[in-house]
């Protein structure tokens, strides 16, 4: 680019910058179709209670994001997808390994099937056509219920407990 130009970006695309000289830049986000339903979709109302203790939050939570992710992404496992988009793609590079497995989440389950916030969120899910912007869009998402249930400190322990592969 040279003095004066304007790059646009799509959204949701990744991207670098290095300025080689000194410079000003400047981002703004658009309101495109796909950020507007993410914004939709985190304004949702969750089915789940203040009153839980940490336990009911991680049961409650995991089972929540396995039928959320079995209808969004019906062809497909709902701990493999749940794996690969956040441990995988997000964790595993920074925490690397999952060795512990601090929380029970595999033995109890809660049935959110007929949940209408599941499908009011799952219809907003299908809306976005572009596979790796929906699958930016539900990381993003599962992430932050994860941190609602553990707090960002235990994300990653939580994922490992919950979604890890028996093989990783």
């Amino acid at each position: 680019l040279q003095p004066g130009d304007v790059l646009y970006l799509p959204p949701y695309w990744f991207h670098s910058v290095l300025s080689q000289t000194q410079s000003i830049s400047l981002n703004i986000w658009s309101d495109s179709l796909p950020f507007q339903i993410a914004e939709e979709i985190f304004a949702s109302v969750l089915p789940f209670e203040d009153g839980w203790d940490t336990n009911a939050r991680v049961v409650g939570v995991a089972s929540f994001l396995r039928e959320v992710t079995r209808q969004v992404y019906p062809e497909k496992e709902p701990n493999q997808v749940i794996w690969n988009i956040i441990g995988d793609a997000r964790y595993k590079f920074v925490f690397g390994e999952c060795s512990e497995k601090p929380f029970e989440c595999s033995s109890r389950h809660m049935d959110f099937s007929k949940s209408a916030a599941i499908q009011k969120i799952v219809t907003l899910f299908h809306k976005i056509d572009d596979g790796a912007i929906r699958d930016i869009c539900f990381g993003n998402y599962a992430e932050t219920v994860i941190e609602w249930a553990v707090g960002a400190n235990g994300a990653f322990d939580f994922v490992c407990s919950c979604f890890a592969l028996q093989n990783k």
